[in-house]
């Protein structure tokens, strides 16, 4: 009802909507969204957190907030299990999410040390975390070649920083709000 309540974003296939703003990270810290809701839909991330949201807790996290996410949880939920989504593209091997996940794990590893037990498939991510740069890895995938043959450059490098920001974003009734 009033256009500067709120800010649509959105993509399909990596390409913005026709009306919305794009849902990269870098497009969006753009927009002037301070004091605005913003209705953000994507190909992949949006249904991750629509098919997780029946869980305890539900928080949307990347590279960018991976420190802060960890901190978090281990603070808040100390003996509780731990599942980290990757949305994948299409239902499918992602292999951006697979390094954020190894991220995830290694930072898990330093907060708790020897007190969680993880499954194989987190070291195998955690594995390829410890042997490849970030940038190099965004870069290497399908969704950063994409990127990067449509001059996005700016937005795989600023996807591909680290425990940059310290908002910790939690999914409750279908919005995500930073605890």
């Amino acid at each position: 009802r009033h256009p500067a309540s709120y800010l649509l974003a959105g993509e399909l296939n990596s390409r913005a909507l026709e009306g919305f703003a794009h849902a990269t990270p870098l497009a969006l810290l753009r927009e002037d969204v301070r004091q605005r809701s913003v209705f953000y839909s994507t190909t992949n991330g949006t249904v991750a957190l629509k098919r997780a949201e029946g869980a305890g807790h539900v928080y949307a996290a990347a590279l960018v907030n991976a420190a802060a996410t960890v901190r978090h949880v281990v603070h808040h939920h100390p003996d509780q299990t731990v599942l980290i989504a990757c949305s994948g593209s299409a239902s499918s091997f992602n292999l951006e999410d697979f390094y954020g996940a190894g991220c995830f794990v290694s930072l898990f590893r330093e907060a708790g040390g020897n007190r969680f037990e993880f499954s194989d498939a987190a070291l195998a991510a955690e594995i390829m975390f410890l042997q490849r740069d970030a940038l190099q890895c965004l870069s290497l995938a399908r969704v950063g070649r994409g990127m990067l043959a449509r001059q996005r450059d700016d937005e795989v490098r600023f996807a591909a920083r680290q425990s940059c920001f310290d908002v910790v974003p939690k999914l409750a009734g279908g919005v995500l709000r930073p605890v």
